[in-house]
């Protein structure tokens, strides 16, 4: 029995590219999940803060619009 090497080796070679581009489909799908793991991360970290930081911000500025309004010091303003 004689063995076909160029049969085996084109087997060899179909087996090899497949599991190439396996490996290489997992490691970029898991750096993709990663990436988007850190991004809903920062945004559950972050965005109620923001929101409370900006929503302080206009009030401070609804304020001093209003201070000046009245024609007050901020200091004669803190007092009342």
């Amino acid at each position: 029995m004689v063995i076909d090497w160029t049969t085996i080796i084109s087997i060899s070679g179909a087996f090899g590219a497949a599991t190439t581009a396996q490996i290489i489909s997992h490691y970029l799908t898991r750096k993709r999940e990663d990436e988007k793991y850190k991004k809903e991360c920062f945004q559950n970290l972050y965005s109620p803060a923001v929101h409370k930081v900006l929503e302080y911000l206009n009030s401070e500025s609804y304020k001093l619009v209003l201070i000046k309004g009245d024609g007050l010091d901020l200091e004669e303003a803190e007092e009342k």
